[in-house]
């Protein structure tokens, strides 16, 4: 057993988990690249949505079919999988700076 700097013991060969390709990294990004990456998603999501939104709830225009109808929904499901996908990064960004 060896201690760290904060007291903790450690069991030998087991000190190194923190090297890329530990499940709290994905890619090998370290945990400040993932909160970086996860806000971009965020970001990507808030805007699709609000473009969804400026589509399909603006004063006197209705959306009833064809391009426009069908770039909409592509924003909303687009800006679901970003934002899905941003808080998952943001969570592991998070557990990586603990």
């Amino acid at each position: 057993m060896k201690r760290d700097v904060m007291g903790q013991t450690a069991i030998d060969g087991v000190e190194g988990l923190n090297s890329a390709g530990e499940l709290g990294e994905i890619g090998g990004f370290t945990g400040s690249r993932q909160l970086m990456w996860g806000h971009v998603l965020l970001l990507v999501c808030a805007v699709l949505y609000l473009i969804w939104w400026c589509i399909f709830f603006r004063p006197n225009a209705q959306v009833k079919g064809g391009a426009l109808r069908v770039f909409g929904i592509a924003c909303i499901l687009v800006a679901a999988v970003a934002g899905i996908a941003g808080v998952v990064l943001e969570c592991f960004g998070i557990s990586k700076l603990l």
